[in-house]
């Protein structure tokens, strides 16, 4: 039998619209598992806000984090966790040139989130309410972050990018999640870190090769895993500039099972 890494994103893809994990996903990952392939999961989340789910799942497989920045196996002591940080005196010269006009930035570290200006908007996106959460200027702690969310004064939007491209050229990268008349929403991670080069690794652990890579996702962040897999399986509630980029997609959407409904069909599965 030909053994396939089925990686997973979560929000708006495994998970409802509930932010849930329904039964028939719940019995179809554990099936694929139980029958010899390694479905993982790989989420945009920090490991704070998706270990649950790993749990849920009963999962053997190493858990995805961070965007790719962080690898880790709560489940296996003896695996070496692989997590990609940015230099901290670079988070740190970040942070003091973009304090003028940063409205709110969060990051975090195993089950710890440190906040600049904490606000409800982020600790939504972090899922942290009810986690321990420290409020610090980034330039005042020495722990080097996996990623940084950055919450900025739309104003600045142009000089932001603009100095990351120069100024911070190949030690920082960042992601747009999006803009409104007053925000605009980074992600700001490690250069060549992401989905994609973290599946590959996990890949190459199993011994799966390309052709019997899967994936699953709906967002923006997703893009670079979808179009590097074999299979990149957009999903049918996906963000508009993610739809039509690969030639698979599901024919239902989070809320509907759309995962598991795919992957019953194409493995024969019977749930």
């Amino acid at each position: 039998m030909k053994k396939y890494l089925i990686a997973l994103d979560l929000d708006g893809t495994l998970l409802n619209d509930f932010s849930k994990l329904s039964d028939t996903t719940i019995k179809t990952i554990k099936k694929l598992e139980e029958i010899g392939h390694f479905p993982v999961i790989a989420t945009g989340r920090p490991y704070h806000s998706c270990s649950m789910f790993h749990e849920e799942l009963g999962l053997k497989t190493p858990l995805i984090s961070d965007n790719g920045g962080s690898i880790r196996n709560p489940k296996d002591p003896k695996f070496q966790s692989i997590i990609q940080r940015i230099d901290l005196a670079v988070s740190h010269k970040l942070f003091q040139k973009t304090k003028p006009y940063l409205i709110s930035a969060f990051f975090s570290d195993n089950s710890h989130v440190y906040a600049y200006k904490d606000s409800e908007y982020l600790k939504a996106i972090f899922q942290s309410d009810g986690v321990p959460t420290t409020q610090v200027e980034f330039d005042q702690i020495d722990i080097a972050p996996t990623g940084m969310v950055y919450l900025i004064d739309v104003n600045h939007k142009e000089e932001f990018e603009a100095m990351i491209e120069s100024e911070f050229k190949n030690l920082i990268q960042y992601r747009l999640w999006g803009s409104d008349y007053k925000h605009s929403l980074y992600e700001l991670y490690v250069p060549n870190i992401s989905k994609a080069s973290a599946i590959n690794t996990l890949a190459s652990m199993y011994g799966v090769p390309k052709e019997q890579i899967m994936v699953f996702g709906d967002g923006i962040n997703d893009i670079e895993m979808l179009l590097d897999a074999e299979y990149g399986i957009i999903m049918e509630n996906a963000h508009v500039d993610v739809k039509g980029l690969t030639k698979y997609k599901t024919s239902f959407s989070n809320h509907d099972d759309g995962v598991a409904k795919y992957l019953q069909e194409f493995f024969k599965l019977d749930v």
